[in-house]
């Protein structure tokens, strides 16, 4: 059976199986409920959780947010912002050079590491980082009225500080003030330093394009967002026009809500598992039974646990569990992303939902299901440079989904089997439910009070003959894909 390609883009895709199957360690959800427990103040928990993700600063400063910074802890986040910007991170010479650079511009008369930085010096310091890594940018900065404390800084600072004022960067803390003078915050830095992080990729044409669709309709406008369901940081952040999209939305539809499921959390439980004294090695041949316990023994699973696993649940596991290793995680997915940033502030519709797509798999064939595991068992072997075949998968399609080329993705679901069990897996899985979703976002389109919605669906099921897209366009309806 040849379903090699299929299966490897099957398992990568799906979404709710591997998000409650292993701890995620490294999802904004995760930061977000970890870094909660310290002292920081609401406003900041979202973006000081991305600013942790991203990677820039130091584990010393990634706890007591309210503390005040040192201007050394000034200097250690801008030479290392300035690193993951010029991709110079492990250039112990070229930060050498900019962080020397960055003292002598901004503190002439002398540099004291353990006294504390003021909101100046960190937009001072910022803005150099900006300068540095992208001396390409336009700098020029309309006179700033607004905020009475610009008007009292020297010509440099003045045009430092009104840079990242004018960019949304910085900004006031009421009675038109900027608090410059004042002491900077852990939290405060952070943030800051994340949307300098983002500026910087946006301005320079590199946040991930994705497979991103305006739809207009009788009455109602939808964006359509092809999801890559597991995923790493690498593709944050995404296109200005994706999140300006999903703040005017105001109904969020997705696959399966997989933050409001306690009830369908027990249901998956009851149908992952045999339940009639049935075990693995029953329904699958001796030569994947073996691999499969030595793969699962080698995670720290016992007997007891994985021999009462059905195969295509056990395949979601192996898969899951080699991603995880390299910080591939569903908890970074484009679903889970804008789940977590739409709770309590959008309505979120369910498209499908977790107990058909558990039906879904379940009902397949035992010989699909064991295709998936082989396939998934085959895909986490460690190649003799370190990678497997499973990882090096998700890095070619995350490079795809970054660019958004289409002509990427559909190469990599492309299949040629034509036998009877890969088109019974190809119109369940692909055509059966692009109908069912086309359906959906067609009565979202017709929606008489005119709202907006935000669709995010698995980007396979937007692509090709029997895509999403096609059959909307065939229908008669107008998209622009915005990159």
């Amino acid at each position: 059976m040849k379903l090699k390609k299929l299966v490897l883009c099957i398992i990568v895709i799906v979404l709710t199986m591997a998000v409650i199957q292993t701890p995620l360690l490294y999802t904004l959800a995760n930061e977000t409920l970890e870094i909660e427990h310290y002292e920081m103040d609401l406003w900041a928990v979202e973006e000081v959780g991305m600013a942790k993700l991203y990677s820039f600063a130091d584990e010393s400063i990634l706890h007591s947010f309210r503390n005040h910074i040192t201007k050394q802890e000034l200097t250690n986040l801008s030479m290392n912002l300035y690193g993951k910007l010029t991709e110079n991170i492990d250039n112990q010479e070229a930060l050498n050079i900019f962080n020397n650079q960055l003292v002598n511009t901004l503190w002439k008369e002398g540099f004291d590491a353990t006294t504390l930085a003021t909101r100046e010096e960190v937009g001072h310091a910022l803005y150099y980082v900006i300068k540095t890594s992208a001396p390409e940018l336009d700098y020029t900065v309309l006179e700033n009225t607004n905020h009475k404390d610009i008007a009292d800084l020297g010509e440099e600072a003045k045009k430092a500080i009104g840079y990242i004022v004018d960019k949304g960067i910085l900004r006031g803390k009421g009675n038109n003030n900027l608090d410059l003078r004042t002491n900077c915050s852990r939290q405060e830095i952070l943030v800051l330093a994340k949307r300098v992080y983002e500026h910087v990729i946006h301005e320079t044409g590199r946040a991930s394009k994705g497979y991103f669709y305006k739809v207009t309709g009788e009455n109602s406008q939808v964006y359509i967002l092809g999801s890559i369901h597991i995923a790493d940081i690498s593709i944050y952040p995404l296109h200005k026009e994706i999140e300006e999209a999903f703040s005017i939305a105001d109904y969020l539809a997705v696959e399966a809500d997989v933050t409001n499921m306690n009830d369908d959390i027990e249901y998956m439980q009851q149908k992952a598992v045999f339940l009639d004294g049935t075990t693995i090695d029953m329904v699958i041949a001796p030569e994947t039974y073996k691999l499969y316990a030595e793969k699962l023994e080698e995670y720290g699973f016992t007997p007891e646990v994985y021999n009462i696993l059905k195969p295509w649940y056990a395949a979601m596991l192996v898969q899951n569990l080699s991603l995880e290793e390299v910080s591939f995680s569903a908890g970074l997915g484009i679903d889970m992303y804008f789940l977590s940033k739409g709770q309590g502030n959008k309505e979120i519709l369910e498209i499908e939902g977790l107990p058909f797509q558990v039906d879904l798999f379940d009902n397949f064939s035992a010989e699909i299901q064991e295709a998936f595991l082989i396939e998934a068992l085959s895909s986490s072997e460690k190649t003799t440079e370190g990678s497997s075949a499973g990882v090096d998968s998700m890095k070619e399609m995350l490079l795809a989904w970054k660019h958004g080329d289409v002509e990427a993705l559909e190469t990599i679901l492309e299949t040629t089997d034509k036998s009877e069990d890969a088109n019974d897996f190809n119109n369940k899985f692909w055509i059966e439910r692009n109908k069912n979703m086309t359906e959906k976002i067609i009565s979202y389109l017709s929606d008489e009070n005119q709202k907006t919605y935000m669709v995010i669906v698995g980007a396979g099921h937007l692509v090709g003959e029997t895509g999403i897209v096609k059959e909307l366009i065939e229908l008669g309806y107008t998209l622009e894909m915005v990159q």
